[in-house]
């Protein structure tokens, strides 16, 4: 009887402990999925910051190629433009110095007129 009560006292023990570690690795099990399920949420919400980030950045990069376009477009117009400009000034100085040239020419001609107007007075 004596011996029986002892086995059925320690089934009791080791059932009762077994019970508890049982409540232990639950406990702990759950504490962990929690901390678990803390981080993923963590972990989800920095991925869609990035995501955003990323979609803003994606808009700039969009925005700035659109400005450089545009300012290529106006360097190339304003190049071209130079380039008639600088094409201008060639053509009005050649003219300035046939100008000049056709000046100088008519002075000449005109005191060359004016010498032999005087001579044939003179003579």
């Amino acid at each position: 009887n004596m011996a029986l009560a002892e086995s059925s006292q320690r089934l009791i023990d080791v059932t009762s402990r077994h019970k508890r570690q049982i409540e232990h690795m639950s406990r702990e099990t759950l504490r962990w999925q929690n901390e678990i399920h803390l981080k993923l949420s963590k972990l989800a919400m920095m991925c869609k910051d990035l995501n955003d980030e990323s979609a803003k950045r994606k808009e700039q990069v969009h925005t700035a190629r659109g400005v450089l376009g545009t300012v290529r477009e106006d360097n190339f117009t304003m190049a071209s433009e130079l380039d008639i400009l600088r094409a201008r000034i060639e053509l009005y100085e050649k003219q300035e110095e046939q100008n000049i040239e056709i000046r100088k020419l008519l002075r000449d001609r005109d005191n060359e007129t004016l010498s032999v107007a005087d001579r044939a007075i003179k003579e």
